[in-house]
């Protein structure tokens, strides 16, 4: 690191549990370096805060994930506000780490349903005006299915990368659609920045059917060498919050659902007329390699002798 950067800025928020009380913060190091939170302080608003320092070592080992218990509640800021918002102060009371979301957890047992990345450590921030008024929400943020101290679930099955397909500059994304509430789907590569990936946006189909994103230098690079996929839906399924269907989402949770990474796939390098995929198709298949491709349709073992 260089001279006056705070190590644990690298550090990501991963998923946190919202609540009354058992709340709680999992932090992800995508570094190289171990860092060692002592001294540090977690505060709970950004104004009149509750705070907790943290007094014992605490590692977050490069690479792995750190789970520290929360000594106060993650409520909603307002009831016209249904987020909440957690920061973590360095040894020197600088701002070093500061992630929002949704307090889905405000009556405690209500819901089991945590909030965070998904891959884990991923972020892209989205500002989209919408008549007079703007949307932000992240594409890789969102409510998760609890696993403190392992890598991040989103735990619905909505839609998957069911074949990838890198051959020459004529590559393909095979997309399956699962969830019934699906209304619309993009692929997206792990360009830098990722936003740059997007396909055409296209209607989804009925659950099982399939959607195909081409390969374009433009806006859905492939590297033949290995990369990862994203699959994207507009899917507004209030099974991620806990909430009866026939509730719906809040108003003011909307944009949150609008758009939202619903599968990460990554690919390595492919032998000359093969693919990559599921066999059986997704979600109940292996990622296999040495698929015979089969865009647009069921995937199917490579025959023998070719």
């Amino acid at each position: 690191f260089g001279s006056g950067e705070d190590p644990a800025g690298s550090l990501v928020m991963n998923e946190v549990k919202p609540g009354q009380s058992g709340t709680w913060v999992e932090f992800y190091n995508p570094t190289l370096g171990d860092v060692n939170l002592r001294g540090y302080t977690l505060s709970n608003t950004p104004s009149e805060p509750a705070l907790q320092r943290i007094t014992t070592n605490e590692v977050v080992p490069a690479g792995d994930f750190l789970v520290l218990p929360l000594a106060f509640p993650l409520l909603p800021t307002s009831e016209a506000d249904p987020s909440f918002t957690l920061s973590l102060y360095g040894r020197t009371g600088d701002l070093v780490v500061r992630t929002r979301g949704v307090a889905l957890a405000a009556d405690e047992g209500a819901f089991s349903t945590t909030y965070g990345s998904y891959p884990d450590g991923y972020s892209y921030v989205v500002r989209e005006m919408v008549g007079l008024n703007e949307k932000i929400y992240d594409l890789f943020r969102g409510p998760l299915t609890p696993t403190p101290g392992g890598p991040n679930e989103f735990g619905l099955d909505v839609a998957f990368a069911n074949e990838i397909y890198t051959e020459g500059s004529g590559g393909w994304v095979e997309v399956v659609s699962v969830g019934p509430t699906v209304e619309a789907l993009w692929v997206m590569s792990d360009e830098d920045p990722p936003g740059v990936g997007f396909a055409d946006r296209q209607p989804a189909w009925p659950a099982g059917a399939f959607y195909v994103a081409d390969e374009d230098p433009t806006v859905l690079p492939l590297r033949q060498g290995g990369g990862r996929v994203f699959v994207l839906a507009d899917y507004r399924d209030t099974r991620a919050l806990g909430i009866p269907p026939d509730v719906g989402v809040p108003p003011a949770l909307n944009p949150q659902f609008q758009i939202r990474v619903v599968d990460a796939r990554p690919y390595d390098g492919q032998t000359a007329g093969r693919s990559v995929g599921y066999l059986p198709d997704a979600p109940g298949g292996t990622w296999t390699q040495g698929l015979r491709p089969t865009r647009g349709a069921s995937n199917a073992a490579a025959r023998l002798g070719l």
